[in-house]
């Protein structure tokens, strides 16, 4: 389903046409001189979405939902507890050499 469309009055003084070529010359900064910030909002769109789930649910839950193809990191070294307000909650620890990671494995260091 497309989203709804919602009209405006025009400002005063500004035609249609104006408005059009306002919108398009923001789209090609957009796609040029602003790309990399706008790939990077739409990366992080991904990773606010799950910060709201985990803040919402059962964390071991939306994390074991939280699929991706593969996973690069450091070695893990340890968890230290944080006080969140939210049971279970830990902080691990990266460092060394980069390792890839399967969804599985990742499954499998999250317990």
């Amino acid at each position: 389903m497309a989203p709804e469309e919602v009209s405006a009055p025009l400002p005063d003084g500004v035609t249609e046409a104006q408005l059009q070529a306002m919108v398009d010359a923001q789209d090609e900064l957009d796609s040029t001189l602003y790309r990399f910030e706008t790939q990077a909002q739409e990366h992080e769109r991904t990773f606010v979405l799950l910060w709201d789930r985990l803040r919402e649910g059962e964390p071991w839950e939306v994390l074991g939902k939280f699929h991706f193809e593969r996973l690069r990191t450091a070695e893990f070294s340890g968890w230290k507890p944080l006080e969140l307000g939210l049971g279970g909650i830990r902080q691990g620890t990266l460092a060394g050499d980069l390792r890839e990671r399967s969804h599985e494995q990742y499954l499998t260091e999250l317990r």
